[in-house]
């Protein structure tokens, strides 16, 4: 965008590791290669590094589902051992990840995290959403969808998660059920 153009990226360059002038390694790992959503976060990741060949040079993987935590894992470790400049990880456990990533920062490697909290300070910064706010506003969605309707407010409202233990999901069916209380 426009703002990687502005003078101030000088000050941010200086702080980057080790700045040779080369383009940044920067390697992104996705949750699911079968995901529609983290296919666009790759899109946006090659986008930048093809409009910004001079800073940036992008590697992207995931595992085939968000259920192969063990793969992402297993990928993570194969993406330090080439000691990229730094990682971007959407991370599907906040636990299985927390070794290797633990591993990179202490090799210098710094890391990004996307989506989901990891249960470590050792990451650079957490890009996300307030998944509470969101699991909040699907309940609100639906109790207009039901006045609309004429329907009346009561009743039993079945929760299903997409998958037990991921915390980005626990947030928004907390937030849910916390508004439908409410």
């Amino acid at each position: 965008g426009e703002a990687s153009q502005a003078p101030a990226d000088d000050g941010a360059a200086s702080e980057a590791p080790a700045d040779n002038g080369e383009p940044k390694d920067v390697a992104v790992l996705i949750k699911a290669t079968d995901s529609d959503f983290w296919q666009y976060v790759l899109i946006g990741a090659t986008n930048y590094a093809a409009e910004n060949p001079d800073k940036v040079k992008v590697t992207t993987d995931g595992p085939p589902n968000e259920s192969d935590i063990d793969q992402q894992v297993s990928i993570l470790e194969q993406i330090i051992s080439r000691e990229p400049d730094a990682i971007v990880i959407a991370s599907t456990s906040s636990d299985a990840t927390v070794p290797a990533i633990e591993d990179a920062v202490a090799k210098g490697i710094p890391v990004i995290t996307v989506d989901n909290k990891v249960n470590t300070d050792k990451v650079a910064t957490l890009l996300a959403t307030d998944n509470l706010k969101g699991g909040a506003t699907a309940a609100d969605t639906l109790v207009e969808k039901l006045k609309a309707e004429g329907k009346e407010l009561k009743g039993k409202v079945g929760v299903i998660s997409n998958m037990a233990g991921v915390q980005v999901l626990t947030d928004r069916d907390q937030g849910f059920i916390d508004r439908m209380k409410e």
